[in-house]
């Protein structure tokens, strides 16, 4: 099972947020299946922005590592490709969601977890399902 990851869930699981232990406990049902957790190289950028302008060394290191143990999809062609479908088709669309949502495409995953609930109406070819970490049975 290839399981997507969404930029929030990392911060959720890393930075103390309220919502760390809903993550805590979705790591483990991961772990319970083998699941390998994927994001995009738009993920590794999005997460140190924060750590950087508030000079958090320790977590720019501590994403930097993660990541670097971790498969991120690049955004190539066939990806910049997919992105034009989806922004076409769905006009309200956001460019960043729909990078996300075209690399997991183009990598096939089984499961496409975001924090955002709107995106889990949508029906994305190579995507199993797309779900809120809300909204996840992860029970």
């Amino acid at each position: 099972m290839r399981v997507f990851w969404d930029t929030n869930l990392f911060i959720y699981l890393w930075e103390n947020s309220p919502m760390r232990a809903r993550m805590e406990t979705l790591v483990v049902w991961q772990n319970s299946r083998q699941a390998e957790v994927v994001t995009s190289t738009l993920t590794s950028g999005e997460v140190l922005v924060q750590p950087m302008r508030k000079q958090r060394d320790d977590l720019v290191a501590q994403y930097t590592s993660a990541f670097s143990h971790m498969h991120l999809i690049e955004f190539d062609r066939a990806t910049a490709f997919r992105f034009a479908q989806l922004r076409s088709t769905y006009v309200t669309l956001a460019p960043p969601d729909a990078v996300q949502l075209a690399c997991a495409s183009t990598a096939g995953v089984d499961l496409f977890l975001t924090n955002d609930r709107r995106l889990s109406r949508l029906n994305v070819a190579g995507i199993g399902a797309i779900r809120s970490v809300m909204d996840a049975l992860i029970a």
